[in-house]
């Protein structure tokens, strides 16, 4: 059941991924969309899954996750900087941390604090902008890491 939970929404983030003639910050709205998407609506399947008694069955889950949805995430970023959308020398580290965020969101928090409608919209805004960062731009700041 949760393996055709997890293919069902790879195989439409996939098909989303390939879509010609849609720009890759379209692309990455409408994947995170989904994958937010999905997320909150099997969010007491995959709560189940993560006590300790599952905690086998949720790590593969999370694990397979994880390893189909980076290459996606990072192509599409990539897509995103050479059309000069976003601004990053590390896309698929910025696709780690986009994936470790929204698991960590929605499966970190009690559930009472926010609706998960304005959670996943808030997510996307925050990952949308982050990714427009301009270090060029008065106002941006960026503290060196030594």
């Amino acid at each position: 059941m949760v393996d055709s939970l997890v293919q069902e929404v790879l195989q439409e983030i996939s098909q989303l991924s390939h879509l010609k003639g849609m720009s890759g910050e379209e692309k990455l709205d409408k994947v995170l969309s989904t994958f937010c998407s999905w997320m909150a609506r099997e969010r007491a399947v995959m709560e189940h899954l993560s006590q300790h008694k599952h905690g086998t069955l949720y790590g593969g889950c999370s694990r397979e996750m994880n390893k189909q949805m980076l290459p996606i995430l990072e192509e599409i970023i990539i897509q995103a900087v050479e059309e000069g959308d976003f601004n990053t020398s590390y896309p698929r580290e910025a696709a780690i941390m986009v994936l470790a965020s929204c698991q960590s969101i929605f499966y970190g928090q009690n559930s009472s604090l926010l609706d998960d409608e304005s959670l996943y919209q808030a997510f996307i805004e925050f990952v949308l902008h982050g990714l427009h960062y301009r270090p060029d731009k008065p106002g941006n700041y960026r503290q060196k890491i030594s």
